[in-house]
């Protein structure tokens, strides 16, 4: 009963809270280019083509510093939901930091990273998706 209530907590946290801003692109070849004018208001940006199974999460650390996420349960390998504090899991709860690391199993696994850079003349972050095609 109680990871039942947790469940839905954690629902009603996400389905009630702002949603993180999203950039619609589609995943063609092995990389993805996002413009730096996208994180002009926040540090995060939520990649997507809807015909991918997974998003990616796209995370500002620093003026010339970005990571990005895979937005995949480690743990039963569904879609996340991104919250405005945590990645949620809807099916088994767990929740994830924005960096990958675990907050709440009963995952264990960090979420994987792609390799991610940004560009010399510095308008555009680069996220290298070749592991997503394998």
């Amino acid at each position: 009963m109680r990871r039942f209530c947790v469940l839905v907590a954690l629902w009603c946290f996400a389905s009630c809270s702002a949603t993180l801003p999203t950039y619609e692109t589609r995943f063609a070849g092995n990389t993805i280019t996002v413009p730096v004018t996208n994180f002009d208001n926040s540090s995060f940006n939520i990649v997507r083509d809807d015909s991918a199974p997974y998003d990616i999460m796209l995370v500002k650390e620093s003026p010339l510093g970005y990571y990005s996420i895979l937005l995949k349960c480690s743990y039963d390998e569904k879609p996340l939901d991104p919250t405005p504090e945590l990645l949620v899991c809807p099916v088994c709860a767990s929740a994830y930091n924005f960096d990958g690391t675990v907050k709440k199993g009963p995952a264990e696994s960090p979420l994987p990273k792609f390799p991610t850079e940004l560009s010399a003349d510095a308008t555009v972050v680069t996220i290298n998706i070749e592991a997503l095609n394998r």
